[in-house]
């Protein structure tokens, strides 16, 4: 039993070597605390061979945060603080993937209006500039199941504004729904927020049933 133990554990130190060293390197930046099984499910649906997450902590007293991630079974390998940036640019050249673990409401507004004035914007700006993809949670833009179809729409098309730049939203959004939406349809996101797209045909009884309030509905 040890002997099988002991080549488990070899095995799995091959393996992380390997990724370590061959791997697709994500550079992951952390400045507020992430959603702990969110962020495990999402980075996990990236679904790339060969990935190492890096973590860039600018706030001192996440460090620990190497823990969590290897808690959840995702391979980490260096961790750095703000003092370990010698430039946005070297860090641009040597990863592939840039993750921000929570984008807020004011940092949207300056990458719309494209502004980039902080480290974190920085590095956001030079990936970018690469043609390297930017992926992003936030809790600030999504939620909005209680909101006003117009407060909803408003943070739908700041997302959306985002996207335009290469910056990706990892958490979902809403759901789509395309062609026709009737009663039954609907009855499945109560209490949600869905989006119609352009071509969506709303029956008469799901016209009924979204001015009861019971789900909320924005144009695309």
């Amino acid at each position: 039993m040890s002997n099988t133990l002991d080549i488990d554990r070899i095995v799995s130190e091959v393996v992380k070597k390997l990724y370590l060293r061959f791997g697709v390197k994500v550079l992951i930046v952390i400045d507020r605390p992430p959603q702990p099984e969110d962020f495990k499910r999402y980075i996990q649906s990236f679904n790339i061979p060969w990935v190492t997450f890096n973590l860039l902590v600018l706030n001192e007293s996440l460090i620990d945060q190497k823990q969590f991630f290897e808690k959840h079974d995702l391979i980490i390998g260096n961790v750095y603080g703000p003092k370990d940036v010698i430039t946005p640019e070297s860090f641009a050249s040597d990863y592939s993937y840039l993750i921000l673990s929570d984008l807020n409401i004011s940092e949207s507004e300056a990458y719309a209006s494209f502004s980039f004035d902080s480290l974190k914007s920085n590095l956001v700006f030079h990936f970018l500039k690469k043609g390297k993809d930017v992926y992003y949670f936030s809790r600030d833009l999504i939620g909005c199941d209680k909101s006003k179809a117009s407060f909803a729409s408003k943070l739908t098309e700041r997302v959306n504004q985002l996207e335009t730049f290469g910056i990706q939203m990892i958490n979902p959004t809403y759901k789509v729904i395309e062609g026709l939406c009737d009663l039954n349809t609907l009855k499945k996101y109560e209490g949600e927020t869905v989006m119609l797209a352009k071509n969506t045909v709303l029956s008469p009884l799901a016209m009924d049933y979204i001015k009861t309030g019971a789900v909320k509905v924005i144009r695309k």
